[in-house]
């Protein structure tokens, strides 16, 4: 296991563009946020795991189960992190607790993708995609802007929905 910066050209193309929580990983390989890297190897890796400076742990595309394993038990000594992983990933070690979660890539809301989630909204509300003036509402934006480097990473970069009951989130 090595320690390589994130912004070696090749790990982008190491990692699943549609993988859960993704604007995080992406603002780190892009550097507009802080991480690190470890790879398999210096000259040509093949597998990687990034870690952000929130503590999101990325695990790249056909990562061995051994690998994985090997730099979580590093990466868990010196901190509490949170696994981002998908259905097609190696199993986690065991003692970790899975949480699904729902995401949202490219969506149009109006599109037919989010008319089941429009027709189970309570009567009055709606889904908002977030704009500046609902992220300064959002009781969530001071973590958005730590997850993303900044407010306008994640207003330039990333998707946020608000469920809104008139003008209140």
């Amino acid at each position: 296991m090595f320690d390589l910066p994130c912004e070696y050209p090749a790990l982008p193309g190491l990692f699943d563009p549609n993988i859960p929580n993704n604007p995080a990983l992406w603002a780190v390989l892009q550097g507009r946020h802080a991480g690190r890297a470890y790879v398999d190897d210096l000259q040509q890796p093949k597998q990687c795991v990034l870690r952000t400076e929130a503590q999101l742990t990325y695990a790249s595309r056909n990562i061995s189960p051994e690998f994985l394993s090997e730099v979580i038990e590093c990466l868990r000594l010196t901190q509490p992190m949170w696994l981002i992983h998908t259905q097609a990933d190696p199993a986690a070690p065991e003692g970790y607790q899975l949480i699904p979660r729902l995401e949202f890539y490219e969506v149009e809301l109006h599109s037919h993708r989010l008319s089941d989630l429009r027709r189970r909204l309570p009567e009055g509300h709606e889904i908002r995609r977030i704009d500046r003036n609902l992220l300064e509402r959002c009781e969530l934006r001071d973590e958005m802007a730590f997850y993303c480097g900044s407010l306008e990473n994640f207003l330039r970069h990333d998707l946020g929905l608000c469920l809104m009951e008139g003008h209140e989130i």
